[in-house]
């Protein structure tokens, strides 16, 4: 009761000294610092920092200092006008956490009764994900999102380099668009140039029968970045990869199709918008997120 009607009688008003802010309650977390608790800062703002320290690859810098301390940083991100939304999500990214936009009163009780420990639990870091294709049977690939979180491909087993973190319970969805041998490869108008792969040195590592495999790193929640990582494989073969029936890819790749469409990408094909919809509805009883998704998409279609 008494941290509730702290949390009411807050107000809002004047400049934002969001770096002072983050010294402070990293300098609150590493004093109450549990070794094998839950030790993480929660940043709550719009992003629209004013005084101090703005700059965002000045507070990434920070971001990235406090991290060597243990504590973690999740950034809910709130508003519309000044979201500055670029400069969250690197600053989570810094911080080994997540990033989210709370968009109502009911999704922020709901991030904070299901998504927060995510957060602070991790069961991963620097986890990396890399893909092997057979230019037998792939000839292009196009990965939907994550565009600033690539790395080079020989940074997969070089293990100081820092990559994403996995909370409990927590999935991670990395979707490919293939275009396979014999296919044309789509090139819309206004879509970057198609840019041609570097022959590979020496024997390939995929078998002459495989399509894809799909190789993850990652290391222990208590690992230094020195420390050596895990990895693991899966080769699929052409006959392997089929998504007829799934319909956690079907709401996955309707869900991309919707983004593509808001940000105005050059892939994005307006007439598919009907069938976009057709798998929200379909799917709108599965469960809250879903209905959710599914009265959004009935906004941005008005």
């Amino acid at each position: 009761a008494a941290i509730e009607a702290a949390i009411a009688g807050l107000t809002a008003g004047g400049g934002t000294a969001g770096a002072s802010g983050i010294h402070l309650a990293y300098a609150q977390a590493e004093a109450a610092f549990k070794v094998g608790g839950f030790n993480h800062v929660v940043l709550c703002t719009d992003g629209d920092f004013n005084i101090g320290i703005s700059d965002t690859d000045a507070l990434v810098s920070l971001i990235e200092e406090k991290r060597e301390t243990g504590v973690t940083l999740t950034a809910l991100g709130f508003g519309r006008g000044n979201l500055n939304d670029a400069m969250m999500e690197r600053v989570s990214n810094a911080g080994n956490g997540f990033y989210s936009v709370i968009t109502s009163e009911a999704h922020a009780d709901r991030y904070a009764r299901e998504n927060l420990l995510q957060g602070v639990h991790l069961v991963a870091k620097d986890v990396k994900i890399q893909l092997e294709l057979n230019p037998e049977h792939v000839v292009a690939y196009r990965l939907l999102g994550y565009e600033n979180r690539a790395i080079a491909d020989d940074d997969f087993r070089v293990d100081t380099v820092d990559a994403g973190e996995v909370g409990a319970d927590h999935r991670v969805t990395a979707l490919y668009e293939l275009v396979l041998a014999g296919s044309e490869v789509p090139t819309p108008e206004g879509a970057p140039d198609v840019v041609d792969g570097e022959p590979v040195e020496g024997e390939r590592e995929i078998g002459a029968t495989e399509l894809v495999r799909v190789k993850v790193r990652w290391k222990h929640v208590d690992a230094t970045s020195t420390d050596p990582a895990y990895e693991t494989m899966r080769a699929l073969a052409p006959e392997d990869v089929g998504t007829e029936g799934d319909e956690d890819f079907a709401f996955a790749a309707a869900l991309a199709m919707m983004a593509q469409q808001l940000r105005g990408s050059p892939f994005a094909v307006s007439e598919a918008m009907d069938a976009v919809g057709a798998v929200f509805a379909a799917q709108a009883g599965r469960d809250d997120r879903r209905a959710e998704l599914a009265a959004l998409f009935s906004v941005v279609m008005e």
